[in-house]
């Protein structure tokens, strides 16, 4: 998870210098009750010395934020452009 921060972004992906980066762990199920506390823990820590910000998303959450920030035919393309196969149901 870290290395998301070190790896610069190239110049040719953004339209300029991002003011921040975020980091974004999504699960396809919720933490063990015995890891979440480090989790919670290396998220403060990451704040808090290096000014980085993680999440941890469940599968579902992030649907969610797709769809709130209406974000669905920009995750077509990125599907389209992977090769990934859309299912209509």
């Amino acid at each position: 998870m870290e290395e998301i921060f070190q790896v610069p972004l190239a110049s040719f992906q953004l339209p300029g210098i991002p003011g921040e980066v975020q980091g974004i762990l999504v699960t396809n199920g919720h933490a063990n009750t015995y890891v979440e506390p480090v989790i919670d823990g290396w998220i403060l820590e990451q704040r808090g010395k290096h000014g980085r910000t993680v999440d941890f998303m469940h599968l579902d959450n992030l649907i969610g934020w797709i769809n709130e920030h209406r974000l669905a035919n920009e995750l077509r393309l990125a599907l389209k452009e992977l090769g990934i196969a859309i299912l209509e149901v």
